[in-house]
């Protein structure tokens, strides 16, 4: 009587373990990079209305910090000129929140507040300093029919 040796069982166990830790780690992944990506995106609305609430409380060092370093001379080059600045203009509010983000040729985050008992809208440029926002330009415009 012969005998046949029973079949080799394949090795199709690894496999799946090897696709499985590769999808874990493609998850894994995936989420860091998501976060990153949203993390900046709430850094870009922060920035303005810190800047804003750094002016309302009179701290215009903190202010001053939020703008792209090449930006700075045009808002007075200094803490003290940038409160010159903001003064001259009338631009110092007593509520500010941000409302919208626009992507046009540059990234722009609007908001609104009191200004001089006043309603209006202010726009802030931003661009990307390494890892964080930084104010490039501000403008500030009477509430109108204009700027909803």
């Amino acid at each position: 009587m012969t005998t046949t040796p029973a079949p080799t069982p394949k090795r199709g166990g690894n496999r799946i373990l090897y696709i499985l830790i590769g999808l874990i780690v493609t998850c894994v992944v995936s989420i860091g990079v998501a976060g990153l990506i949203l993390s900046k995106a709430v850094n870009v609305f922060s920035t303005p209305q810190n800047f804003m609430n750094d002016v309302m409380k009179g701290d215009y060092n903190s202010a001053y910090s939020l703008i792209y370093p090449s930006a700075q001379a045009q808002f007075g080059g200094s803490a003290d000129g940038l409160q010159q600045f903001i003064t001259s203009k009338g631009w110092q509010p007593t509520r500010f929140n941000t409302s919208g983000l626009s992507l046009d040729n540059a990234m722009i985050v609007k908001g609104s507040g009191t200004f001089g008992g006043t309603t209006r809208y202010a726009y802030f440029t931003l661009r990307l300093d390494g890892i964080d926002w930084k104010i490039v330009g501000l403008d500030v415009i009477p509430n109108s029919d204009n700027h909803p």
